[in-house]
């Protein structure tokens, strides 16, 4: 059973938690003990989707409305929050250059089947 959004999520986070719960539990990667990471990513996105849009409203401003003050804090804190978001996403493997450092554990009682075949082919030819 996959686990609920938190509650403290808005729409946008709570969209992100199902996709990443998907991904993640299917290929095995999430523990209870990662909730907390993965709820802090998703509140990134959220947070990340708020300020995209705030930016989008200012820059459909006339130009002598704009405040470029503001623009600069807006780009700002979009980058600090993107990188938050992509360290913690490397963390679970979902950047291209951590998914080979991230490994899923097996579930227990699966057989290795390579192992399971060498073992049957030295078993043959002893």
């Amino acid at each position: 059973m996959l686990p609920p959004a938190p509650r403290a999520l808005g729409p946008p986070g709570r969209a992100e938690w199902r996709a990443q719960v998907s991904v993640l539990s299917g290929s095995r990667v999430l523990t209870v003990s990662d909730l907390l990471a993965l709820e802090q990513l998703c509140a990134a996105a959220e947070e990340l989707a708020g300020l995209r849009a705030w930016l989008h409203r200012e820059h459909r401003r006339p130009a002598k409305t704009r405040d470029t003050d503001l623009l600069f804090r807006l780009h700002s804190a979009i980058d600090r929050k993107q990188t938050v978001a992509i360290k913690l996403e490397s963390e679970f493997g979902l950047t291209p250059s951590s998914r080979s450092r991230v490994t899923a554990e097996r579930s227990p009682g699966l057989k290795d089947k390579l192992k399971a075949f060498q073992q049957a082919r030295r078993g043959r030819s002893a």
